[in-house]
């Protein structure tokens, strides 16, 4: 999906139903790995690299960063379109 403030980002929403296809655009680097998922509920789901327990929201937007290196912000429904308009669905 694409949205746009001023500029086009690459964003998607997470649910618990395409969960496995946006951990592999979250974080591509896992896209060859066995990723263990250590909590997975209604609201989240958690695992662990690299130390680090990484949570995600499910029913969430996320959107990339221009800024950083390849991290992704995450926004509610609501939040995500009081700052972006989607213009592109995949």
């Amino acid at each position: 999906m694409k949205c746009v403030r001023k500029e086009q980002y690459e964003c998607v929403y997470l649910t618990k139903q395409n969960r496995d296809k946006v951990i592999k655009i979250l974080n591509p680097y896992f896209e060859n790995k066995q990723m263990l998922i250590e909590e997975d509920n209604d609201r989240y789901f958690a695992y662990k690299h690299l130390g680090m327990k990484m949570y995600y929201s499910y029913n969430h937007w996320y959107v990339k960063n221009i800024d950083e290196y390849y991290t992704w912000s995450c926004y509610t429904d609501e939040e995500f379109k009081e700052e972006f308009k989607l213009v592109e669905e995949r």
